[in-house]
This record gives C-alpha cells, sequence and structure tokens, in this order.
C-alpha cells in the first residue's frame, strides 16, 4: 500500500507508552486495525515531553518518516474546548481534512473510549477501502 500512519500523542500521553496512555486508549485499538489494513504504524514517544513545541516534535515527525504519504492521527494538547471556528482556522491554514465528531467528549480522556470506528473509516474512505 505504502501508506503509513503515525500517532502524535496528546499531552497527557507523552513521557509515558503511548498505546497504553489512560486518555488515549483507542491509539492500540486504531493501530492494531490500520495493520490489518497492511499499514504501517509508528508510534513512538516524543520528545519534549511535557512542553510539546513544535521546534522538536516537527523535526521528531520527520524523522520518523513523515511524507505526502503519511497519515497523522493525533490526540489533542489537552484543550478539550478549542472552538470550533479555530478548528476551522487550523484546517484553513493546513489545507487539510477536518473531520469532526459529535459527542465523543474528549476522545478518551473524559470518560473511556476503547475503539474509534468512526475514524477507522474515514481513513478506510480516503485510502479507498471499503
Amino acid at each position: 500500500m505504502g501508506i503509513k500512519a503515525i500517532f502524535i500523542p496528546g499531552y497527557h500521553g507523552v513521557g509515558e507508552d503511548i498505546l497504553s496512555a489512560k486518555h488515549q486508549m483507542w491509539f492500540a485499538w486504531l493501530k492494531e486495525e490500520l495493520e490489518k489494513l497492511g499499514m504501517e504504524v509508528i508510534a513512538k514517544d516524543y520528545p519534549d515531553a511535557y512542553l510539546c513545541r513544535a521546534n522538536y516534535w516537527l523535526p521528531f515527525i520527520k524523522k520518523l518518516g513523515a511524507d505526502e504519504n503519511t497519515i497523522l492521527v493525533g490526540h489533542s494538547t489537552d484543550d478539550p474546548w478549542i472552538s470550533n471556528d479555530e478548528a476551522h482556522m487550523v484546517h484553513e491554514m493546513l489545507t487539510s481534512e477536518l473531520h469532526e465528531f459529535h459527542n465523543q467528549g474528549h476522545f478518551g480522556a473524559d470518560r473511556p473510549k476503547m475503539e474509534f470506528p468512526e475514524l477507522l473509516e474515514v481513513i478506510k474512505q480516503k485510502l479507498n477501502i471499503i
């Protein structure tokens, strides 16, 4: 397939195993599901764990092999209440796709979320895997 996924932890997930961080419960499930599709999935601990500064993280993501065939899967930097307008502004600045999932809470940070089938479906649709 040639497509890979790189997981980017949320703020409280750095400095510990990214796949077992308590608020990123669905990371391990999604990794397994993507690997079933033949994707390479990279889930590493990140440097600069508590400040999460771009000057450390961006080169690290590049070192992990991020390129035009990479899907970045991130959680958050501990701000579950980003405004919808701000999310759309970031989306437009990055010329990326924006997918909104309603009634999900903070995606496992505020309530257990072991699976994230909605995200898997978006990725499968993007890759034309039905």
